[in-house]
């Protein structure tokens, strides 16, 4: 599904995306496809369904967006240091 597909079904709402196929390209996260894992009114509820999922299943690229952004931007970090596996 591209992005113009999910805002057409989901106008002025929270998602919680899962990249089915994205790259990195100059320090951003470029997904040409995406499913929807889940629609919410608030950022929160978005953001709290994201990491009960990222504990669950970390290798899965999931990550909350509003739609009444015309594109997809999200820029790259990298973490240094360890963090705890639990």
């Amino acid at each position: 599904m591209t992005w113009k597909e999910v805002q057409a079904l989901h106008p002025n709402r929270w998602v919680l995306l899962e990249a089915i196929n994205a790259h990195s390209e100059d320090n951003r996260h470029i997904v040409e496809d995406m499913t929807v894992a889940g629609v919410y009114e608030t950022s929160l509820e978005a953001w709290q369904r994201y990491h009960e999922l990222h504990r669950l299943y970390p290798q899965r690229d999931l990550f909350p967006y509003h739609t009444s952004h015309s594109e997809i931007d999200i820029a790259e970090r990298v973490w240094i240091g360890v963090r705890p596996t639990t």
